[in-house]
């Protein structure tokens, strides 16, 4: 189920609705985040969702071109 949807691009859709909807605010991030996974878990279960949740923070992170943060240097 969760290749089907990495497949077929539904991943790809949820990340730029949830990066279009939560904008730049953390908050709102984990918000729309929280309901994209519990509307696939209503449908889909809890095992598909974990590994489509994966997927799409690799989709998610591409579309915002998420970089890893380096820690701070100490003096």
């Amino acid at each position: 189920m969760a290749i089907t949807l990495d497949i077929t691009g539904v991943l790809q859709a949820a990340a730029f609705w949830v990066s279009n909807k939560g904008g730049s605010n953390g908050w709102k991030l984990f918000l729309y985040f929280y309901i994209m996974l519990t509307v696939l878990s209503v449908f889909l279960g809890n095992d598909p969702v974990i590994l489509s949740g994966t997927a799409f923070l690799v989709y998610y992170t591409k579309v915002n071109e998420v970089s890893f943060l380096q820690p701070k240097k100490s003096l």
